[in-house]
């Protein structure tokens, strides 16, 4: 996937400078939970989303119950391989009926590559035209009143999702009906990104440069902080193994510290036999760039969470039998993310 560096910047200064297509929200007072890159298509074999439904309903209902307004920051449809009335026949009572169930001023729709159709009419509104705003971009006020964020998809400045989109449109909706009868359930499997390994710091640099928060999707890789899981787990592990060089744990506990040390180590492998590892942003980067992650993981969803002063990054679980319905992987204070920009 090959980048317009120059075409990303003018249209990222677009919708932070000009504010062109961007809704402006504020973080006082309010909630918000922020997913993306759901990709629901007709429940087939072709439907990655599919096995998700349950865990993306219940955790809807979560948000919604909570008082949360819901962000879908692009691709909640696979707007490529299938028809929208497939996906609305195939969704309409569950994952949209809980989206409706938040109330048309609670659900906001950030567009992307794959459900650019929804730009002027979607079925997820209770008014009786369906028509309402779809945003390309969404800034959000920190509690001092100061626009700190910028919520976009994330496919702009990408030749294939965005200049050249139509080619590759019809090459997906082609490869739609080849995909049964050349893979293996894509769905046992975790999804393995095609993005290239530059996307974060093209963004992350830009975001620096204007000394702002910018949050996307589009890769499928969750990111927090500027950092990647890979990134995380190698500071664990650096951590654990400085625990060793004390020599002060016990002989059972140095055991245990091992265990994890290996345990870190094969997700590292994993993530990278995934696709999920991405040009350094630096050894300490300062905290200008988060990605949402998806909804098509073989143990369920991620989703970014912004509510009373803090941000996290959230799991919920395809299996509740693992022993509760989400774990939150990272969690920050938004204040102090905005001051350690400067």
């Amino acid at each position: 996937m090959a980048f317009d560096t120059e075409g990303l910047e003018v249209q990222l200064d677009s919708l932070w400078d000009e504010e062109k297509d961007v809704l402006s929200l504020s973080t006082r007072g309010n909630k918000y939970v922020i997913i993306s890159d759901m990709h629901m298509g007709n429940g087939e074999k072709a439907d990655d989303f599919r096995k998700n439904k349950d865990a993306v309903v219940r955790a809807f209902n979560y948000y919604k119950d909570e008082g949360y307004s819901l962000i879908l920051l692009g691709d909640a449809e696979e707007l490529w391989q299938f028809t929208a009335d497939e996906v609305a026949k195939t969704y309409g009572d569950s994952v949209y009926e809980s989206i409706r169930a938040f109330g048309d001023d609670k659900v906001c729709r950030v567009f992307g590559n794959h459900d650019l159709d929804w730009k002027t009419i979607d079925p997820i509104r209770t008014k009786p035209s369906n028509r309402y705003d779809v945003y390309e971009g969404i800034k959000l006020k920190d509690a001092n009143g100061d626009p700190k964020i910028l919520l976009i998809h994330g496919h702009q400045g990408t030749k294939d999702s965005d200049k050249n989109s139509f080619f590759s449109r019809a090459a997906v909706m082609i490869y739609r009906y080849l995909e049964p009868f050349v893979k293996v359930d894509k769905a046992t499997e975790a999804p393995r990104s095609t993005i290239l390994k530059s996307f974060e710091k093209e963004r992350f640099n830009w975001a620096k440069k204007k000394n702002v928060i910018l949050i996307c999707g589009h890769t499928h890789r969750a990111v927090f902080n500027s950092k990647s899981k890979i990134d995380i787990n190698k500071n664990k592990i650096k951590e654990l193994r400085n625990r060793l060089l004390t020599n002060s744990e016990s002989l059972p506990e140095r055991g245990r510290i091992m265990v994890q040390i290996d345990k870190l180590n094969d997700e590292i492998s994993r993530e990278r036999k995934l696709g999920r590892e991405f040009q350094s942003l630096g050894q300490h980067p300062p905290p200008h760039y988060f990605n949402t992650g998806c909804a098509l993981y073989t143990d369920g969803i991620t989703v970014l969470e912004i509510a009373s002063n803090r941000i996290k990054l959230v799991k919920w679980h395809r299996k509740v039998s693992e022993g509760s319905m989400y774990s939150v992987y990272e969690e920050d204070s938004l204040s102090d993310i905005v001051n350690r920009l400067a």
